[in-house]
């Protein structure tokens, strides 16, 4: 395969990604219970730490606390892969979770904003992460020799 093949199709599977980034993110009234009001935390790990309190405690179910630190990790490690791969100007690690960083927060604000669900730092804290592990995915050598022969 080419590599303006290649770039196509990583294009096109990020705008796919995109857009069921965006149906998660923006329309949780149809695959989660709707938010009554506007509801946010500012304290950093204060629901991680919460959620993982219970656990211990034993009132949660552990399935939830996987899904919720699980989820938040991996809905961004796509955009860390993807982002380099499209744009050589995001090829240090910094570049793009800055370029993350500022989605997830743009993202979490709007939720907000628009009663889609809650600010959390957390939930940035968590993406972000995601994000620079899928950018550490895509740097590992091996891989990185096959992407870039593409």
């Amino acid at each position: 395969m080419s590599k303006k093949t290649f770039k196509r199709v990583v294009f096109i599977l990020f705008f796919i990604y995109c857009a069921a980034l965006a149906f998660v993110l923006f329309f949780p009234n149809l695959h989660r219970s709707p938010v009554a009001a506007r509801r946010y935390n500012l304290i950093p790990f204060e629901t991680v730490a919460g959620l993982i309190s219970r656990l211990f405690e034993g009132t949660i179910n552990p399935d939830i606390v996987i899904r919720n630190i699980g989820v938040n990790i991996l809905l961004f490690m796509p955009m860390g892969a993807f982002l380099p791969i499209l744009f050589n100007k995001l090829g240090k690690l910094w570049k793009t979770v800055l370029v993350c960083f500022a989605a997830v927060v743009l993202a979490e604000a709007v939720q907000l904003i628009f009663i889609l669900g809650s600010f959390d730092v957390d939930d940035i804290i968590l993406n972000t992460s995601g994000a620079a592990i899928g950018y550490g995915i895509v740097s590992i050598p091996a891989l990185k020799r096959i992407l870039i022969r593409n």
